[in-house]
């Protein structure tokens, strides 16, 4: 089996967050967060990752991509917002 990261640009980036942004908030209902908080708080917290909606220096996005069937899931790598610079 062999897989590959193929970077996910602009043309295909909107796409991606819809399924992410879905993604996060079934994840925040399925912890407990009401289905309208989870709503306000993936589009903040996808907003503030994605300001211009595409990726970032410090937010990049991969499909990870199996040499048979496909894309078989996504690689985000990002600066997490503990404040430490040289958190990943």
């Amino acid at each position: 089996m062999d897989l590959s990261l193929a970077p996910i640009d602009a043309e295909r980036f909107p796409a991606w967050r819809a399924r992410c942004h879905a993604e996060y908030v079934a994840d925040l209902v399925d912890s407990g967060e009401d289905p309208r908080s989870a709503e306000r708080h993936a589009q903040a917290s996808l907003a503030q990752a994605f300001p211009d909606n595409g990726p970032t220096d410090d937010h990049a996005v991969f499909d990870l991509v199996h040499d048979v069937d496909g894309i078989v899931g996504y690689l985000w790598i990002g600066r997490d917002s503990s404040g430490d610079p040289a958190s990943w």
